[in-house]
């Protein structure tokens, strides 16, 4: 699909994508240290722009298009199981779901869902979230419930959804209070060569730093079919969507991942200064795209995400997030095209 000799680009050019968010997120904050939904609204307004103007020219150079959409829903999807312990509960899905789309000799999709955790020198700096951390380690079934997609809004879809196991569909984002964001300067502060503000842990074990991948690394590895996954296979499906039932192939981590994504770009599609387009967006929905340019077509999942223009629909996300609405998550959403098995 890609070339592994496009990998040292590649991953570079993502690392300093997640370094200018991490900064970009510092800079604007009104906080000692940036929140945890500032840090996920700067990975997918500075790090979408950052990203496609690192990556666009080396997957030019094999006639490889591409097209990245970030996505910022604050509210996030609560996922509803009995605990072995403490009974009926509903902890967060994620605060950012991450897709990668491929067409051409080869289509594939792949899929991940990122808790987002804030630490100091590798740890965690809250108490752990006991039913959180179960989900993320053994995926019991879960159903959603909330708003999902269409207009008007319909409820998720019906039903236990069972994803487990789910190898490489979930990782925790920790980002780092203790870097500093002028530590990317190489010649200033050579710890640069090293540190990074996010690292992908795996969720089988405890949230720390160590063992973890940094997150410009995953990204990349997201392109490439390894030997341990980085994001899960799925299929990408563009009819009806319909959870399967026992006894036929199970779907569910397929039809998650399709209906979170169209559930976002149904939510872009809403201006403030066009109700015409489809209602009021309101400041909770931000969607910034890096526009294809050249190059084989590429998927038309991208292609019904509208984002904001300039103004108040760009305006820095508020502080607080409504704990019950969980229509949608933050998306971002890498798609490329090649016509050729490179």
């Amino acid at each position: 699909m890609i070339s592994d000799d496009l990998f040292p680009a590649l991953v570079e050019g993502a690392r300093e994508a997640v370094w200018d968010s991490f900064v970009y997120a510092h800079r604007v904050t009104k906080h000692r240290v940036p929140e945890e939904v500032e840090h996920v609204w700067a990975l997918v307004e500075t790090g979408t722009v950052r990203l496609a103007a690192e990556w666009r020219p080396v997957l030019a150079r094999r006639g490889i298009s591409l097209r990245v959409t970030g996505v910022l829903i604050h509210q996030t999807p609560k996922a509803h199981y009995d605990h072995p312990k403490d009974g009926p509960v509903k902890p967060e899905l994620g605060d950012l779901l991450v897709v990668h789309d491929h067409i051409g000799v080869a289509p594939s999709r792949r899929a991940l869902l990122l808790q987002a955790k804030r630490m100091v020198n590798g740890v965690p700096t809250s108490a752990p979230d006991v039913h959180q951390e179960y989900l993320y380690r053994h995926w019991p079934d879960f159903t959603l419930h909330g708003r999902g997609a269409g207009r008007p809004a319909a409820p998720y879809l019906p039903g236990h959804r069972t994803i487990s196991p789910n190898s490489g569909g979930s990782v925790y984002g920790l980002v780092d209070d203790y870097a500093q964001p002028h530590g990317r300067c190489a010649i200033c502060h050579p710890q640069h060569l090293y540190l990074f503000p996010w690292m992908a842990a795996d969720p089988a074990g405890p949230a720390l730093a160590a063992g973890a991948e940094d997150l410009g690394s995953l990204l990349t590895n997201m392109l490439y079919s390894t030997a341990y996954p980085r994001g899960r296979a799925a299929q990408q499906i563009t009819g009806h969507l319909a959870l399967s039932t026992v006894g036929a192939h199970n779907n569910h981590f397929d039809v998650t991942v399709e209906e979170l994504l169209r559930l976002a770009a149904a939510r872009t599609t809403s201006f403030k200064r066009y109700p015409h387009i489809g209602g009021t967006r309101g400041r909770s929905i931000l969607c910034f795209q890096d526009k294809p340019s050249g190059g084989p077509p590429l998927p038309a999942t991208g292609e019904a995400f509208i984002p904001s223009g300039d103004g108040e629909d760009r305006e820095r996300p508020p502080e607080t997030i409504e704990d019950d609405d969980d229509g949608g998550m933050s998306v971002l959403l890498i798609e490329t095209g090649s016509e050729s098995r490179e």
